[in-house]
């Protein structure tokens, strides 16, 4: 029952966070429509997201475990540190890279600001969810991948207007 209602709060809070980026650009009048999704960018931005995260984490991780006492890499105060801002920073981080350098594609982009929005989310929610479950905790990175591509396309929006018959 609890796993039901951290996922039930997840959904919430992403609907929240993203109901202001979710909007077409100001500059835009009510004619601009929203790109079609294409299950293979998706699933491009999940791959993406899942590998910025794992390449984050392991930027953020290895020089305080390459720097540790000795003790283990878990075991040191070093150690430690590393996995904890390579838990907090460095999959959220690589995890919007992933996600936004694969949907920003020629004529389509999305908020950047939302996707960061969306991998913290994903992380931390959807990660405790994930726990919660019995889960193993190497699924963190996709789940800031799963938050981060769902806020980006969300605010996904065509960079330039697309042509109109006349």
């Amino acid at each position: 029952m609890k796993v039901q209602k951290v996922m039930a709060l997840a959904i919430l809070i992403s609907l929240a966070l993203t109901t202001g980026f979710a909007q077409s650009p100001a500059h835009l009048d009510s004619a601009w429509v929203r790109p079609p999704l294409e299950p293979k960018t998706v699933a491009l931005q999940l791959a993406a997201g899942t590998v910025g995260g794992i390449a984050g984490f392991v930027g953020v991780a290895l020089p305080f475990f390459l720097t540790g006492d000795g003790g283990g890499p878990w075991g040191s105060g070093a150690g430690m540190m590393g996995l904890m801002l390579g838990t907090g920073i460095g999959i959220p981080l690589g995890s919007t890279i992933g996600v936004f350098a694969a949907g920003h594609r020629d004529s389509t982009s999305g908020s950047l600001w939302a996707t960061g929005i969306g991998s913290l989310v994903g992380l931390f929610i959807f990660g405790t969810a994930t726990v919660e479950l019995g889960l193993s905790s190497y699924l963190l990175p996709l789940t800031a991948a799963a938050g981060a591509t769902i806020t980006f396309n969300l605010t996904r929006h065509y960079r330039r207007r697309p042509a109109t018959e006349h």
